[in-house]
């Protein structure tokens, strides 16, 4: 496969006309769980990332905005989302701001360790978003493992440096696009 490689997965991006897609291939094996916050999660089976839940390995993550176009982007039919999509409130402006990330570690982390993995990504919104997960959001966070490393590291310290991580990437992503737009405000 080609593409950018993260530890020892791959990642594909597509952004036009203001939205976008990110796609994580992890390797096969891939223990996974997540968490979404805030009043409007829009998701497809992420409720199989709970740690109660039977399914613990995931082949790929897909991110996307939360609109019916933004979730097809998993199955490719943007045509049908666009045929069957309700009309959607309008959030007041600047509070309508869905954040998404993914946390990738090559820890070997069991299902549950993924889902405390991912609470603290949701540390890092906190840190750097404000509001963070408020009510017309589907703040969501996704943490990999992929196993390579069995030993030697503390899952305390992995999600401290998670949270201070995500933070640090939607700082860096929110200059960019203030750089970009002309627009000097950082977070939300």
């Amino acid at each position: 496969m080609t593409g950018p490689q993260l530890l020892s997965a791959y990642a594909g991006h597509w952004t036009g006309a203001g939205t976008g897609v990110t796609v994580i291939l992890p390797p096969p094996g891939t223990v996974a769980s997540g968490e979404v916050r805030g009043g409007a999660p829009a998701t497809r089976e992420f409720a199989l990332l709970e740690p109660t839940r039977l399914v613990d390995r995931v082949d790929a993550v897909v991110l996307s905005d939360g609109s019916a176009f933004g979730l097809s982007a998993a199955d490719g039919s943007p045509a049908f989302a666009a045929a069957t999509a309700p009309e959607a409130t309008a959030a007041p402006v600047g509070l309508a701001n869905t954040t998404v990330a993914v946390v990738l570690t090559d820890a070997r982390l069991s299902k549950n360790d993924c889902y405390l993995l991912a609470q603290s990504g949701h540390a890092g919104f906190a840190r750097a978003l404000h509001p963070a997960h408020s009510h017309f959001d589907g703040d969501a966070v996704v943490a990999l493992a992929t196993g390579e490393v069995t030993q030697g590291f503390d899952l305390e310290l992995v999600r401290a440096a998670a949270a201070e991580t995500v933070a640090a990437a939607i700082r860096d992503a929110a200059a960019q696009s203030s750089s970009s737009s002309g627009d000097s405000s950082e977070g939300r």
